[in-house]
């Protein structure tokens, strides 16, 4: 693709993930969230970060647990 097809407003992969970031960090609302749904998907990866979805009827969301805070689970999470 030519460069002149790229917008010039276009964000950079780590524009948008800061912009991402920095919204949720500033909205308290977001620290106080429980989600629930079903897991699926599940990788427990190698370097210890856990790769999953959650989802329920109408919506799947993809996530990751890093492994920071997967060391500290008491249970192995498992898809379903």
């Amino acid at each position: 693709m030519a460069n002149a097809e790229y917008r010039r407003d276009a964000l950079t992969v780590t524009e948008l993930n800061t912009l991402v970031r920095d919204v949720l960090e500033s909205n308290d609302i977001f620290s106080q969230i429980t989600v629930r749904g079903e897991l699926s998907n599940f990788v427990h990866h190698r370097s210890g970060h856990m790769y999953f979805s959650l989802k329920d009827e109408g919506s799947l969301v993809r996530a990751v647990m890093f492994r920071s805070s997967a060391s500290r689970l008491a249970f192995t999470p498992q898809n379903g």
